[in-house]
C-alpha cells in the first residue's frame, strides 16, 4: 500500500488507499477476455492458527479498522489476491487501467478504477476476480484517467516544480496522484498563497493540467 509521496513518486492522498501502482506502459494491447489466466498460488493465508506470523499484520489491521480478527484476516486476503487480479488487469486493458484500492470507510471493498468502463469491461473484470476467488468482493468504478494518464500528468508538475520553485527558499509544495478522487493532487503552505511566485505555478499548472489537477492549500504534517 503506498503512502503519499513528493519528488519521484506516485502516491495516495486522502481516503484512497493504493493496493497496485503498475505502470500503463505495458507490452502489446491484446484485446480484452473474459477468460482469464489461471489462478496462482496465493501466498499468504493470513490465517492466524496456521500461521502465527501473521498474528501482528492482522491484529493491527482489526486495531486501526475497528473489525474483528476474523474479518480483519478475511479482509487482508482479498487484499492480497486483488494484487493477482490487478496485475491481469493491467495485462488486459493497458491503456485505461487505473488503479486498485480501497476506501478506509469501505475497507471489506475493493475499488477497480477504469476509464470509461463499461457494462462488457465489468463482466470482464468481474470474471477475473471470480477466478482469483473475490469476485463478490470488488466493485468497478468508471474514472476519467487511466493510471498511465494520472502518473504523466503528476511527472508533468513535478518537472513545473523543478523548472519555477526549486530553487527559491520555500517550503516546496507535495504532489501526489490520489486513485480514489483520480486526480493529481498539488498541496500547496497556505502561507504561501499570495507569494507570486506560488501563484504562477499554480495559475500555470491549472492551465496545464485542467481537470485532473486539484490544488489545496494545507500545512505540510512535519512530525
Amino acid at each position: 500500500m503506498a503512502g503519499a509521496a513528493r519528488r519521484g513518486g506516485v502516491g495516495a492522498l486522502g481516503a484512497g488507499i493504493a493496493l497496485l501502482l503498475a505502470s500503463s506502459a505495458t507490452g502489446g494491447s491484446a484485446p480484452p477476455t473474459s477468460d482469464p489466466a489461471p489462478i496462482i498460488d496465493p501466498g499468504p493465508t493470513f490465517d492466524v492458527e496456521k500461521d502465527p506470523s501473521m498474528k501482528f499484520e492482522v491484529d493491527e489491521f482489526a486495531r486501526q479498522f475497528d473489525v474483528i480478527a476474523d474479518d480483519a484476516a478475511r479482509i487482508l486476503m482479498v487484499h492480497h489476491l486483488s494484487n493477482y487480479v490487478g496485475a491481469e488487469l493491467v495485462r488486459q486493458f493497458p491503456e485505461t487501467f487505473a488503479c486498485i484500492w480501497f476506501d478506509e470507510s469501505s475497507v471489506n471493498k475493493i475499488q477497480v478504477g477504469i476509464r470509461n468502463a463499461d457494462d462488457e469491461v465489468r463482466s470482464i473484470v468481474t470474471a477475473i476476480a471470480t477466478v482469483h476467488g473475490i469476485g463478490g468482493d470488488v466493485e468497478v468504478v468508471s474514472v476519467q484517467y487511466s493510471l498511465g494518464e494520472l502518473d504523466r500528468g503528476h511527472r508533468k508538475v513535478e518537472e513545473l516544480i523543478s523548472r519555477t520553485l526549486v530553487s527559491l527558499e520555500i517550503q516546496q509544495p507535495i504532489t501526489a496522484v490520489n486513485f480514489a478522487e483520480n486526480r493529481v493532487i498539488v498541496r500547496v503552505d497556505p502561507a504561501l498563497e499570495d507569494d507570486p511566485h506560488v501563484a504562477e505555478f499554480v495559475s500555470k499548472s491549472k492551465s496545464l493540467m485542467g481537470e485532473m489537477l486539484i490544488v489545496e492549500y494545507e500545512a505540510s504534517d512535519t512530525n
